[in-house]
């Protein structure tokens, strides 16, 4: 799921403040056209309204898996997984086969006489290589998150002036005799949201830079363990 490249900025803010009559964007208050997404209103509502965004976020990522679930289900159905993992018969000539590789393995190790000594050693180093494998795969989706970070941060940057003056005039002409926002607090209102979003995503790409720093201390110390 691409939930992250959701969070709100200003491009998926100011159709709230600028919206468009061909796009029915007068037709209900929560949505500036009728083609958006529930999971884009939900997060863009929860950020100009002050609640937080992270809640409607992690309803947007369970929609997606359930579309994803939905999807698995259907082509289970349809009989596509077959190609993949073959048909029941060729799984349970598999599963035979592995079950047997399994039983002489066990004998084989069987056969073996660990000493006591080295049992906790041995449960040792397996806890710690869990542990190790557990770190780094926190570190793999800290790594993206840090990725999806920096993509948003470099997307945070104020329109020109120019554009800005463009859609003024625009809303101007669409909304004439509405009760209208001076250019200058229009102006001040996409500057705060931008700073705001970047200090936001500053913050949250700091701490995934240090989680995944400390991370890799812990590594090195359970690697030198093992």
């Amino acid at each position: 799921a691409k939930t992250e490249k959701r969070l709100p900025y200003f491009r998926t803010l100011i159709p709230y403040f600028v919206r468009r009559q061909l796009a029915f964007g007068f037709s209900a208050p929560d949505k500036h056209t009728d083609k958006q997404q529930l999971g884009d209103q939900q997060i863009s509502l929860s950020h100009l309204l002050g609640l937080d965004t992270g809640i409607a976020i992690e309803w947007e990522r369970v929609r997606q898996r359930r579309k994803g679930i939905k999807a698995m289900e259907q082509a289970t159905k349809a009989g596509v997984l077959r190609s993949v993992v073959g048909t029941d018969e060729d799984l349970s000539s598999r599963l035979v086969i592995a079950t047997d590789a399994l039983d002489k393995l066990r004998k084989e190790l069987h056969a073996f006489n660990v000493l006591p000594e080295y049992t906790n050693i041995e449960q040792e180093a397996s806890q710690l290589t869990k542990e190790i494998n557990e770190l780094a795969d926190a570190n793999t989706m800290d790594r993206k998150m840090v990725l999806d970070l920096k993509e948003a941060l470099a997307r945070e940057t104020p329109p020109p002036t120019a554009d800005l003056e463009r859609l003024y005039k625009e809303v101007g002409v669409v909304l004439a005799g509405s009760a209208m926002k001076r250019f200058e607090e229009v102006q001040a209102f996409h500057d705060s949201v931008i700073a705001n979003r970047r200090d936001y995503l500053g913050g949250e790409l700091t701490a995934a830079e240090q989680r995944i720093r400390d991370r890799e201390r812990r590594m090195g110390e359970h690697d030198r363990r093992r």
